[in-house]
């Protein structure tokens, strides 16, 4: 009978590793996300997911805005996402709005890398 310790206790066959699947060096924003996506940082507190979703609905359709939440107190992080149905859509709200004024505040839009 061992003590714990987590060690092997040598009767075990080594565990293989799994090869990775070969990928090419991922590009920031680009090859790692579905260009449908955008995240909007520098958001002020009182932003609603409507308001940003109507702000960028000039690019393209709008699949939906999020604004994301401290999930204990329930407020604004001061970003949000937002989804269009089409990778265009998602491309001219980076070039329309990146470092523009929204709400009284400077903004930065740019792909969503976690979509």
């Amino acid at each position: 009978e061992a003590g714990g310790g987590g060690g092997s206790d040598g009767n075990a066959a080594p565990r293989e590793r799994k090869p990775r699947p070969e990928q090419p060096p991922a590009v920031p924003g680009e090859e790692q996300c579905s260009g449908l996506q955008v995240v909007v940082h520098n958001l002020p507190w009182s932003v609603t997911w409507q308001q940003l979703k109507d702000h960028f609905a000039s690019c393209g359709s709008v699949d939906r805005a999020d604004i994301q939440q401290d999930n204990r107190t329930g407020k604004s992080k001061g970003y949000g996402t937002i989804r269009f149905t089409e990778t265009s859509a998602a491309s001219s709200a980076i070039s329309k709005f990146n470092e523009t004024e929204f709400e009284g505040r400077t903004i930065k839009v740019a792909y969503d890398r976690y979509a």
